[in-house]
């Protein structure tokens, strides 16, 4: 089964847990469960942090326009 990122659109996601995925175009971990989709971002010690709603749509905006964020 062909999972797509609910971010981005991307297809180069990979299982990496029971119902987690990974997206490897826009880097972020998400899942899908009885709550809806649950999406988050990887932190550089690999930790997660959980996205609200607003979060994701200013990610997906950013992502399906082809144009990044500003870099901090």
């Amino acid at each position: 089964m062909e999972v797509v990122c609910p971010v981005c659109g991307g297809r180069a996601t990979g299982r990496v847990g029971s119902g987690q995925y990974y997206c490897w175009d826009c880097c972020v971990e998400f899942s899908a469960g009885r709550r809806g989709v649950q999406v988050y971002r990887v932190e550089e010690d690999g930790s997660l942090v959980h996205l609200r709603p607003e979060e994701v749509r200013e990610l997906t905006g950013v992502r399906r326009s082809g144009d990044h964020p500003p870099r901090t």
